[in-house]
């Protein structure tokens, strides 16, 4: 059938389909498209901006309407409609939109239409019944289609199309006697349909022609008589207007043409020899040639082709077996004839392709440095599909330290640009920045360009051209700050983004804004620095960015701070309880190194703190000597008291606060961070039963464990409130503990402070924190929302968890109802203990607490596994094996997660 011209089309790929190339016949190239059972008859062929074929065509065996496209690199097949019998005489146009539309028959004996809506095939019955054989369609300008199509029952030529807001009602065109078999429509340049058709009756048996004008309405003649002609009729329109048809001649078995100047026929046959004509498809080319498929039904049962010069000129395409059936020709922006036809004896869709031209070698390939280190900018030229003509396929960009010749193309030390841009049409300027090189090297670049016909058709190499690579100052590093420590000040920055940089520069004064001195003996890589101080006293620093040139920033942003003296550790172990008098017996552990590792050799007391409530007013209550190790507090009609205690030396220096302990029967501990107020910020509850994981003789750490929670102020961007790294170490080597867990849920708290009816730094409604506040988790990868209840309230953000990582207090929107399911990892883990994705956490969001039940099942719908609970109070996890405990194989798993009456369903991938 003959189909409209293509118009630009992206096309979405579903599958694909592997190329089987055969060489053939001078400068035709063959292609298997689908070889999946028994395809290929009734193909329709159009061809898009980029030179890439569309097919429609049937899928006998399946009875499945079938649809392939030329991705650039392989075949994208697709099912397009598959209720009942159906695909029948396709035929396809595509509109403005990129979008594909196409017409084909029921064996219910209707008339359908399929239009790609950029997500989805819209389908619809536009004639029923008895109608819907040889369908053919075409687009107007305003992309509205036309179809014309054969009345089974009542033996006429039918015509619908689109107005704009709905199908027009079908129309009989010509009922004279038995009519309409072997349309085919094309539409000229002003929107008339025309329409070519074979006139069946006994006493006709010929070609017939039908066009319609808004002046006379359809205009009914016979284009080719008296022989039986007019059987395998396709139709198209020239740029002048002229009409050309393709047809056969029954009678003597021959393959005619016939072009229509006005109203006036021109006749000639083709090809007289043996049985040529059957399957016919005829299309025209910028250049007004024309050009014929057609199928040898023969002794040789080939796929044939004729296109005319100063006269037809036929050759063969495809010999190979019964080949030819159910042509359809297009031509491409170069005016190449390519044939989409079946082979009958493998009952596949094949595909001919005629490119003799190579793409034009590019003569003006410039390189100019680019706007960031590292970048060259390239600027070329376009070529075409063929010569300059039409669009090249794909480029391949090179470059070298040294000039690129044609000899050395393929030379180890040549590197190939990974991912070089799409070719724009032949003659447009092509513009590509080059990223990722050495920051002031010289690169020298060459291309070349391929087309269509795959591996085959590559051009020239082009002029090789060369330039220096940007590298320009480091901006300066941002983010600055300075933590004071034991005789040293840690200073903090953000990372440089400039890629060629290799590392920093730290400076130090005891003068605000002048007279700095480089610390750093060497470039520092990372961006954290610690600078060892012998003085107590006000320090100021900057830091400056260098690059691999040795480049070097301005300043940063000036902190200044002043180092404390060597502070001791906190006391550890530290727990209390009730005697039988009713008072508090606290108890610790000596103190016996500083913070750094050091021997405290001038540890003077033990300075006891207690309050009514975490966020109450901390007072000292006493100081104990250094040999003593307990502490009984008689005055507990207090009510509920919280304690904790600092080591002090003889400079009266504290150390950081121990665990919290508090006088109630859990006698749960927490270990918290406070600000300067001693207001506390995060905090972490953990129960009484499993605080024996902290000492040495019952964990398996071989030390005393404590909790280090660090505030990353440096992080924190202006929809955080706080960023703690929390971490276990080791309490003598102070080495961290990354494989740490709790065996069972312990509460981190947030907390946070409003100030004139809004969430301080975060200008959130205080009544709007319960739904805009949350706490993130970061995995090494990226933040996590894990929830939290908030208790507006107390001003708190609580949320239970088994882990230990990153976490903040962040503004975020929260889900009002159970749902927003977050899968960690993202899709696939791997279960195989190396401790990386060993199990898939499934996070939610749960308001108001309901039950949560999650499942695995596998892709049959088989249960498969029960999640368990996960790390934290709002997640679920599972760990790829059966309930019984044997393994899950590697496979695609469907998880159903259900709460109040709501099941969220979804996939993920588990890989051993």
């Amino acid at each position: 059938m003959k189909e409209s011209k293509f118009i630009p089309f992206v096309f979405i790929i579903f599958s694909f389909i592997f190329l089987i190339f055969n060489f053939s016949y001078a400068n035709w190239y063959l292609q298997t498209v689908d070889s999946t059972g028994d395809v290929g008859a009734w193909t329709s062929l159009v061809f898009d901006s980029n030179n890439h074929p569309h097919i429609s065509y049937y899928d006998e065996g399946n009875k499945d309407l079938k649809y392939a496209a030329w991705t650039g690199t392989s075949w994208a097949i697709q099912t397009v409609d598959s209720a009942g019998d159906v695909g029948s005489y396709s035929s396809i146009a595509v509109d403005s939109n990129n979008y594909p539309h196409i017409s084909y028959h029921a064996d219910s004996n209707d008339l359908k239409y399929a239009k790609w809506t950029g997500t989805s095939w819209s389908i619809v019955d536009l004639d029923s019944p008895n109608v819907g054989q040889y369908t053919s369609i075409a687009l107007d300008s305003n992309d509205y289609p036309h179809i014309s199509y054969y009345d089974i029952y009542d033996k006429d030529l039918k015509y619908i199309r689109w107005t704009g807001a709905s199908w027009s009602t079908p129309q009989a065109i010509d009922t004279s006697g038995i009519v309409g078999q072997y349309s085919s429509i094309a539409i000229d340049l002003n929107d008339n349909p025309h329409i070519a058709y074979y006139d069946a009756h006994i006493s006709n048996l010929n070609l017939k022609y039908s066009s319609y004008t808004v002046n006379t309405n359809w205009s009914i003649s016979t284009a080719d008589a008296p022989n039986d002609v007019g059987a395998w009729a396709s139709l198209d329109i020239d740029l002048s207007g002229n009409s050309h048809v393709s047809y056969y001649d029954k009678t003597n078995t021959k393959l005619r043409y016939g072009k229509r100047t006005g109203s006036s026929w021109s006749l000639q046959d083709v090809d007289t020899t043996g049985n040529a004509g059957e399957y016919s498809s005829i299309a025209v080319g910028s250049d007004n040639v024309p050009h014929i498929s057609y199928y040898d039904a023969a002794a040789n049962f080939d796929l044939k082709y004729s296109s005319f010069t100063d006269a037809w000129y036929n050759t063969t395409v495809d010999a190979t077996g019964v080949v030819g059936l159910y042509t359809s020709i297009a031509v491409d922006a170069g005016n190449n004839p390519h044939i989409s036809y079946q082979d009958s004896d493998n009952k596949d869709l094949k595909f001919a392709m005629w490119d003799a031209a190579l793409p034009n070698a590019v003569t003006d390939l410039t390189a100019l440095a680019g706007t960031s280190d590292g970048q060259i900018i390239l600027q070329w030229t376009a070529p075409g599909d063929d010569g300059t003509i039409g669009k090249a396929e794909s480029y391949i960009i090179r470059y070298a330290t040294y000039q690129i010749t044609d000899s050395d193309w393929d030379n180890a030390a040549v590197s190939q640009i990974a991912s070089p841009p799409t070719p724009s049409l032949g003659g447009t300027g092509e513009s590509f920045t080059v990223e990722n090189l050495t920051a002031g090297n010289k690169y020298w670049f060459a291309l070349k360009s391929l087309d269509n016909r795959p591996s085959s058709n590559i051009s020239d190499i082009s002029n090789s051209t060369y330039t220096i690579c940007a590298d320009f100052i480091p901006s300066a590093p941002q983010g600055l700050v300075g933590t004071s420590g034991n005789y040293r000040v840690s200073l903090d920055w953000k990372d440089n983004t400039e890629i060629d940089i290799a590392g920093y520069n730290v400076y130090r004064s005891v003068t605000s804004g002048s007279s700095y001195t480089k610390v750093s003996t060497y470039i520092v890589t990372s961006s954290q620095y610690d600078d060892v101080l012998a003085d107590v006293k006000e320090y100021f620093y900057v830091v400056t960015a260098v690059d691999n040139t040795s480049h070097e920033s301005s300043y940063s942003n000036e902190v200044s701070t002043v180092p404390a003296l060597r502070l001791p550790k906190a006391p550890l172990r530290v727990s209390g309880n009730l005697n039988d008098s009713g008072d508090f017996v606290i108890t610790w552990n000596s103190v016996t190194q500083n913070n750094d590792g050091t021997i405290c050799s001038d540890l003077a007391a033990y300075n006891i703190y207690s309050a009514n409530s975490l966020k109450g007013t901390w007072t000292q209550r006493v100081a104990v000597d250094t040999n003593t190790f307990t502490w009984t507090d008689t005055q507990t009609d207090w009510g509920l008291i919280y304690y904790f205690i600092r080591s002090a030396n003889e400079a009266g220096i504290e150390s950081e606060n121990s665990m919290i302990i508090d006088s109630s029967p859990s006698g749960n501990i927490t270990f918290m961070d406070m600000d300067s107020s001693s207001n506390p910020v995060v905090g972490l509850e953990i129960p009484k039963e499993i605080s024996n994981i902290f000492q040495k003789e019952q964990n398996v750490y071989g030390e005393d464990v404590t909790i280090q929670i660090t505030r990353k102020r440096s992080e924190e961007g202006p929809a955080d409130l706080y960023i703690y790294e929390i971490n276990a170490l080791k309490a003598e080597s102070n080495g961290v503990i990354s494989s740490f867990s709790f065996p069972k849920s312990v509460g981190l708290i947030f907390y946070y402070q409003v100030n004139s009816g809004q969430v301080e730094k975060l200008n959130i409604p205080s009544e709007s924190a319960a739904s805009q506040l949350a706490i993130l988790r970061h995995n090494n990868v990226e933040w996590i929302n894990i929830g939290g209840d908030v208790d507006t309230a107390s001003q708190e953000v609580n949320i239970g968890i088994s882990h230990l990582s990153k976490y903040k207090l962040a503004g975020v929107v929260r889900a009002t109802l159970f749902g927003e399911i977050r899968t960690e990892p993202k899709k696939i883990f791997t279960p195989n203990n190396d401790g990386i994705w060993d199990v898939m956490e499934f996070h939610y969001e749960n308001p108001v607490k309901s039950d949560v039940i999650g499942k695995l099942y596998d892709m049959t719908g088989a249960f498969v596994a029960n999640m368990t609970k996960g790390n934290t109070d709002s997640s679920l996890k599972w760990d790829g094996n059966y309930d019984s405990g044997d393994k899950a194989p590697s496979g695609v798993y469907i998880y159903s997660i259900e709460a109040e009456g709501r099941i969220i369903n979804g996939t993920i991938v588990l890989a051993r």
